[in-house]
């Protein structure tokens, strides 16, 4: 091999190595085929057992997202409701809003078991879409409602839609929750 070849295959070496050690900015996050939330810090990967210590244990902390402190903007445009008629969720961290055009909520919800709702008689369709980055769960519900649910501050956020013109999309649901996501 010529000095030639020997230093632009010495030069790849050392690209890929440089390249190699370089980090890039955020976290990383392991998702599943449908499900999409990644795993909490701590948490088990692939087929690893989880760990037994302490420190493996995904702890609650609080939110920096309040779901009932939302921008008039991402209510009245996005979701189509009046940012004027919020109303608590009763027993829930949330609140919903309604409009002409229907009713929107959110809220946590805690200990949401993704599988079990995805059987619930009335679910016509599971998809899931991207939003700032995760994978978003959408359930979408004969008659007229749509759920999305999303990770944030490791704790499950629950969008809904209930639309009086209903899209079987979802779609309103889709952007709205994508944008008030990139917003937080």
């Amino acid at each position: 091999m010529g000095v030639g070849k020997k230093l632009v295959v010495l030069l790849c070496v050392l690209l890929s190595v440089v390249a190699c050690a370089r980090t890039s900015p955020g976290r990383a996050v392991g998702q599943d085929a449908w499900h999409g939330q990644g795993l909490a810090a701590g948490g088990s990967t692939g087929g690893q057992a989880p760990s037994s210590s302490p420190a493996a244990i995904p702890t609650a902390t609080p939110s920096s997202f309040d779901p009932c402190v939302l921008e008039d903007l991402q209510l009245s445009i996005y979701a189509g409701v009046d940012p004027a008629t919020k109303e608590p969720l009763p027993g829930v961290d949330g609140c919903s809003w309604t409009g002409q055009s229907g009713r929107f909520s959110v809220g946590y919800s805690e200990g949401v078991d993704r599988t079990r709702l995805a059987t619930t008689p009335g679910v016509t369709e599971l998809s899931e879409f991207e939003a700032d980055g995760q994978m978003v769960d959408n359930f979408v519900f004969e008659g007229n409602r749509c759920i999305s649910l999303a990770e944030i501050d490791g704790r499950t956020v629950q969008f809904t839609l209930a639309e009086t013109d209903f899209d079987s999309f979802c779609i309103r649901l889709k952007v709205a929750t994508t944008l008030i996501l990139e917003d937080i």
